[in-house]
């Protein structure tokens, strides 16, 4: 069944990082530049041009900007729908006090719970975050955590903590191929979560698999394997669609100015052009195309707590 979905618009503010995060892709890309106040406009004017639902600021790390509440300010001024910021929070707090109209979502990534850990990967203490997050200027405040060998037996403590707090949660799963102990974490994870209630799936650019703990907190989990139940016109296209784990669909404007329909750059919207960056977003979408969703019940997604194989 075809569908309207309309993905994000992912603005990679700065390639800078102060983070070490091993299964990090770095939206892609490598370096160490800052997107100019230009193109964030130009990106903000285009979104409302395109009636985007969304537009998230990440990087890189978004919060190493000095001059962060003063981009979303401008973000705000000039376009109407949900800004959405992910960040390790390194400097969320002092962003947060900044801000006179709150965003749409807060986005904390965490690597773990344990403060070597996350000193070792992200080097930002969890109390810190924590704080930064449960004060944040966003009506939805939400955790990602990808799983790790290092963290995946934390994730009980994560849940409560999430549960507790009235903290959406994200559990995500690295890009690659899976192997027999990759496995055996899933299962381990979804032994558990099954046990917070009724999953359902989540259609949309990006599918999860969902739990809903009450209004403002809601346990996800997302996965290559629920991405294949969403099929954009560009895959079908794609020659490297086999080795795709894209799981965030999103358009993405980079620093340099390179627009992207996914994180496969083979399909780049600029291609060395001298072409404006208002019309490399329109060509993204449009290269992009609309997406085919399959349907599929829970029961059949899931089997022996193990995600099963879909091919479609």
């Amino acid at each position: 069944m075809k569908s309207n979905f309309v993905p994000p618009l992912r603005l990679i503010l700065t390639n800078r990082c102060n983070g070490l995060c091993p299964f990090c892709h770095k939206e892609g890309y490598q370096g160490n530049s800052d997107m100019v106040w230009q193109d964030i406009c130009t990106c903000a004017n285009t979104a409302e041009e395109l009636a985007l639902p969304n537009i998230t600021l990440t990087g890189g790390e978004p919060t190493l900007r000095a001059d962060l509440p003063d981009i979303i300010s401008e973000l705000q001024k000039r376009y109407s729908g949900h800004i959405s910021l992910t960040t390790n929070g390194y400097n969320l707090e002092q962003t947060a006090e900044s801000l006179q109209i709150p965003l749409y979502a807060v986005n904390l990534s965490v690597s773990s719970f344990s403060q070597n850990l996350w000193r070792k990967y992200q080097n930002v203490l969890p109390e810190k975050a924590i704080k930064s997050l449960q004060a944040g200027p966003a009506i939805k405040k939400k955790f990602n955590i990808f799983i790790t060998k290092d963290n995946y037996q934390e994730i009980k403590d994560i849940i409560s903590l999430c549960v507790s707090n009235s903290i959406s949660l994200d559990i995500m799963f690295e890009l690659k191929e899976y192997n027999t102990e990759d496995l055996l974490i899933q299962k381990f994870i979804l032994t558990f979560f099954s046990k917070l209630g009724e999953p359902t799936i989540h259609y949309g650019p990006t599918p999860s698999l969902t739990i809903e703990i009450n209004d403002t907190c809601k346990i996800s989990i997302k996965h290559p394997t629920l991405s294949s139940l969403v099929k954009w016109d560009i895959c079908c296209r794609c020659k490297v669609i086999p080795e795709c784990f894209e799981r965030v669909c999103a358009v993405r404007v980079y620093p340099n100015g390179t627009v992207t329909p996914c994180l496969n750059h083979s399909v780049i919207a600029d291609k060395g052009d001298q072409k404006e960056l208002k019309d490399r977003i329109y060509d993204a979408y449009d290269i992009l195309g609309k997406c085919e969703v399959f349907h599929i019940a829970e029961e059949k997604l899931i089997l022996n707590n193990t995600f099963c194989l879909i091919h479609v």
